[in-house]
């Protein structure tokens, strides 16, 4: 068995694991079958079972999730099932209050059902989503670390209103990352995803794909002074960049500069942007980058860290590094190459210099 696919499965069930406490959080029926949930009993079981382990516990944990589902009809909308309406008509009988007379009441009643069990629904697809989510990126590891219990009751809170595909993938993502790594989205996060419309959050997954990370910040290259006419031509026009102000998704400030200074004879790799990394090399004295980009607030750099597979526009990237070499150093970018023996480090194939 290859050591590395071992230790993958590992990560899998401890995230399934984590979800498992999760859901019981949330109201969901409690599975019949337990995962193993230390992590001798979780190597004991794989080295038993391996992949067939892992397609059992993720089916078993979805067919938790969906079993309160309820019947639908033609349109999709949940059908109250007869013990439901028997129970009201026995509720109402018990008050002395005869349903005929008083139908309102019954479908007052009926109403609330429905809709708290359309909620649930929607919680039960995002759910299924995140699982599919995380088994999909097990390289990414899964901390002990518990998610906080109010973090999970806001994120249940918001989400069960959510009805729209793609928004529940943001949802979907989201808890996939909590449970991985509690503290990767803050509740201020939260509460402006569950305020986004779905053309928000397109604009965002659009702005996304300009986002450039340095040690400390994520921004998006403005090119100029006039960085609408600049971003234009990468699909962010100037109400975009004021939308995304107003979202508090990026700070809009128009020309913003970042100085970074490199010490003399030196050469860093200093900017990533997605699968590409930019290096700077100056020469025997210090140097002051500047760099004009509309800076991604907290927020913006949790949401617009939910895409994947993203490729970087290369005239935006040439863009960038051509900027870069107004300031009198040698500038080159390469292919990023992630180090899996050391999480956070990464290897540069291809380095070309601008």
């Amino acid at each position: 068995m290859d050591n590395s696919d071992f230790e993958k499965w590992i990560i899998i069930v401890t995230f399934l694991n984590k979800l498992q406490t999760l859901l019981r959080n949330f109201g969901f029926p409690q599975q019949r079958k337990n995962l193993p949930a230390e992590k001798d009993e979780i190597r004991e079981a794989l080295q038993e079972r391996g992949p067939a382990l892992i397609r059992e516990q993720t089916e078993l944990l979805k067919e938790q999730v969906r079993s309160g589902e309820l019947t639908v009809d033609e349109q999709g909308n949940p059908v109250p099932l007869p013990e439901v309406k028997n129970g009201l008509d026995s509720l109402f009988t018990s008050a002395g209050i005869d349903t005929k007379e008083h139908p309102e009441l019954q479908a007052a009643l009926l109403d609330v059902v429905l809709r708290e069990n359309r909620q649930a629904k929607r919680v039960q697809q995002i759910v299924v989503k995140a699982i599919d989510h995380a088994n999909a990126t097990p390289e990414e590891g899964v901390s002990d670390e518990p998610v906080d219990p109010d973090w999970a009751t806001r994120w249940h809170h918001w989400a069960k209103d959510v009805s729209n595909d793609e928004v529940q993938e943001y949802w979907a993502k989201i808890l996939a990352g909590e449970i991985k790594r509690p503290g990767s989205f803050s509740l201020h996060t939260l509460d402006l995803l569950s305020r986004m419309s779905r053309a928000d959050v397109e604009l965002t997954d659009r702005a996304a794909k300009l986002r450039i990370d340095d040690s400390t910040d994520a921004f998006i290259f403005c090119g100029t002074w006039w960085g609408d006419q600049f971003l234009r031509q990468f699909g962010l026009t100037y109400h975009d960049i004021l939308t995304l102000s107003e979202l508090s998704i990026m700070n809009s400030t128009e020309g913003l500069a970042s100085k970074i200074t490199l010490e003399a004879n030196s050469q860093q790799w200093l900017f990533r942007l997605h699968n590409k990394v930019v290096g700077v090399a100056c020469d025997d004295k210090e140097t002051v980058l500047d760099v004009r980009h509309f800076k991604l607030t907290r927020a913006g750099k949790e949401l617009c860290s939910l895409g994947a597979g993203y490729k970087v526009n290369e005239a935006y990237l040439q863009a960038f590094a051509e900027s870069l070499k107004k300031n009198d150093v040698t500038v080159a970018f390469g292919d990023l190459q992630p180090n899996p023996d050391q999480p956070g480090n990464f290897h540069v194939l291809n380095p070309v210099e601008v």
